[in-house]
């Protein structure tokens, strides 16, 4: 393996940093252009070879480093289309190639529930530079708690809540994961009681010590996924917005500052706290969407992300630009 990665490493020196064409190499090695050419699309597959453009200031582009700057994060990822279609695909493909890049081998991955984070599972089933990653010890684990969903919700759906995308990206990746094998809401006492439980136990001692982590962002509408599995109910959710909810993300709800809404409610969750979570290194939000808007700068507020993936309309809102969005 290492002399095959050598062999390509040689051809992508002499290409990119020599400038030789690949006829040259081919001469010069005495082997086929072929070979030359199936040896480069190897090295980009595998992320031997990573294209960065360095666009003019004042260009779309130049938006992802405003907001790394305004907000203090390490990386902002921005997908721009027209249609909302292919502005989920764009979200949800940016979101698998930035996961694939921060696998290491062993490493601890955490991920949340929601439909964007479901999008990026099936992004990563396409993906082909999976295939290359060594992962026998890279970790899965789900953020959150996660009851069976009803046989009556349509298949995508029950694919959305934590356990599930947990087992799939082990599988896409051929890697090792934990399911979080309790319901999400209980009561305190009974919360109280499963933090005692040893499997409870190891698993949040094993998300505290996670690499990455990445996360949905979620508002208090209706269209929630909490709601709509039956997790947490309406009324609920309401009060928690009477109260200045504007997020929901690993079902902790904050308001407007990034502060908890309801020491009471959170009490009641089966979740990584706020706490732990801020002590893991890379911690990825993944939305976009007007409707989202207020909810990722709450987060952003919190300081509980260091990583935005999003839109080129959401970019601009958040950066306090107006914008005619028939433009986006």
């Amino acid at each position: 393996m290492m002399k095959e990665e050598s062999f390509i490493i040689r051809i992508v020196e002499m290409h990119y940093k020599q400038g030789l064409s690949q006829q040259q190499i081919a001469e010069k090695l005495n082997i086929s252009r072929t070979t030359v050419s199936r040896a480069l699309t190897k090295a980009k597959d595998t992320g031997i070879i990573e294209i960065k453009i360095n666009y003019p200031t004042g260009t779309g582009n130049d938006l992802e480093v405003q907001l790394e700057k305004k907000y203090g994060l390490k990386e902002v990822i921005i997908a721009y289309s027209n249609q909302e279609d292919r502005l989920a695909e764009e979200i949800a493909k940016n979101a698998s190639d930035f996961l694939v890049r921060q696998i290491k081998n062993p490493m601890k991955i955490a991920l949340t529930r929601g439909s964007t984070m479901q999008q990026m599972t099936e992004a990563l089933a396409r993906n082909p530079r999976i295939k290359f990653l060594e992962t026998d010890q890279v970790v899965i684990l789900p953020s959150e708690g996660s009851t069976n969903i009803s046989l009556t919700f349509p298949k995508k759906k029950r694919m959305m809540y934590s356990n599930f995308i947990v087992e799939e990206v082990a599988r896409l990746l051929d890697a090792n994961s934990y399911n979080f094998l309790c319901p999400l809401y209980v009561s305190k006492k009974t919360r109280e009681d499963l933090l005692e439980e040893p499997s409870i136990t190891d698993l949040l001692n094993q998300l505290r010590h996670a690499d990455v982590s990445m996360m949905g962002i979620g508002n208090l509408e209706s269209d929630s996924t909490l709601i709509q599995s039956g997790y947490v109910s309406k009324e609920t959710f309401q009060k928690l917005k009477k109260q200045g909810g504007q997020a929901e993300f690993m079902s902790h709800v904050i308001n407007q500052q990034g502060n908890l809404v309801s020491q009471d409610y959170d009490s009641q969750i089966m979740s990584l706290s706020l706490d732990d979570l801020v002590k893991i290194p890379v911690r990825a939000g993944v939305a976009y969407g007007k409707q989202k808007h207020e909810a990722i700068r709450a987060v952003l507020s919190g300081k509980y992300i260091n990583v935005l993936i999003t839109d080129a309309q959401t970019a601009r809102y958040l950066l306090g630009e107006k914008h005619d969005e028939e433009n986006d």
